[in-house]
């Protein structure tokens, strides 16, 4: 089974945690992949705390096994989002960085590479068949 979730400021969606939450004893007879995307994943400075917190964190907390497969994939930064106080707060930050590093903190911006998310797709069979 694969889980997976995008960040919203900080933490899980809800309704992924919800999801882990409901079904922890059906999970744990089961191989789990997990997978986010988030902002954390953009740089590679902060890719092993996406790793740690988004994931490592969030298994041991909602999975009796560890899981199968984690990924930890970018993310999407839209200037034109929307999504309340809390992420105008954060939005500041991260324009600053943005500008920092020369880059148009008005543009949007995809850090989905989505080789990465096929390749580990693929992996997950791979392992998969191997386990059989």
């Amino acid at each position: 089974m694969v889980v997976g979730s995008g960040i919203k400021i900080g933490k899980l969606t809800s309704k992924s945690l919800k999801f882990l939450k409901d079904n922890r004893s059906s999970l744990a007879n089961r191989k789990v992949a997990l997978f986010v995307t988030c902002g954390a994943a953009n740089e590679e400075s902060s890719r092993a705390e996406g790793q740690e917190k988004y994931l490592d964190e969030m298994a041991a907390k909602n999975l009796i096994n560890e899981p199968f497969s984690t990924g930890l994939f970018g993310s999407v930064y839209d200037p034109e989002a929307n999504h309340g106080l809390m992420f105008k707060m954060v939005n500041r930050s991260v324009r600053k960085n943005l500008q920092k590093q020369g880059i148009d903190p008005s543009k949007r911006l995809n850090y989905r590479y989505w080789d990465e998310i096929r390749t580990w797709a693929r992996g997950l069979v791979e392992k998969l068949k191997n386990c059989s």
